[in-house]
């Protein structure tokens, strides 16, 4: 599962024999290549960050509470974090 654009990486996923690719962004040529070589893939909204990555941070949190994990939303400016 690949958040955004990062349609790059679906012939790494080909490779490893991955079952399926999941991302968004996918351009016209990566689409038809995938058609041709008939591997899954799933495009779904660029949004998915909104609902993933609060997900990700709760389930990281739960391995390991003293992680210090700062997530940025993309739609705002982000706060400029210096120590």
């Amino acid at each position: 599962i690949v958040g955004g654009g990062g349609w790059k990486s679906y012939k790494s996923a080909q490779l490893e024999s991955f079952d399926a690719f999941i991302s968004s962004d996918m351009p016209h040529h990566a689409r038809r290549d995938i058609a041709l070589y008939k591997f899954n893939y799933l495009d779904i909204p660029h949004e998915v960050e909104k609902a993933f990555i609060p997900f990700m941070k709760e389930k990281l949190l739960s391995i390991d509470s003293s992680l210090e994990i700062i997530t940025v939303d993309h739609e705002k400016m982000p706060k400029v974090i210096c120590k």
